[in-house]
């Protein structure tokens, strides 16, 4: 019984890597470490916060990134004039304002 709950818990106990595909075998305290970098672990498209809402395995990166070119920089387009805009619309306004206080 202790030995099968040790190994459950054991920092040093060797585990397989959960991502599909990956066939490494790693110490269960460096497990997060190695999910930070293992090229199948699932991630988010470096766009995502653009719009580019894609997830792929970290090894297909530098192809999504590749092929999406045009499109990540739509996105990235359209998030700055939506970001400048309100800008413009309150500056407008304190404009108006400041005029009528003048």
């Amino acid at each position: 019984f202790i030995t099968g709950r040790h190994q459950e818990v054991c920092p040093d106990a060797i585990l397989p890597c959960t991502n599909e595909g990956c066939q490494q075998n790693i110490k269960r305290c460096n497990m997060e470490l190695h999910r930070q970098t293992c090229p199948k672990e699932i991630v988010k498209c470096p766009y995502y916060d653009i719009g580019c809402h894609t997830e792929m395995k970290r090894e297909d990166i530098d192809q999504h990134e590749e092929n999406n070119t045009k499109i990540h920089l739509k996105k990235a387009l359209v998030k700055i004039k939506d970001k400048s805009h309100p800008v413009s619309i309150k500056l407008t306004e304190f404009s108006k304002h400041k005029r009528l206080q003048d």
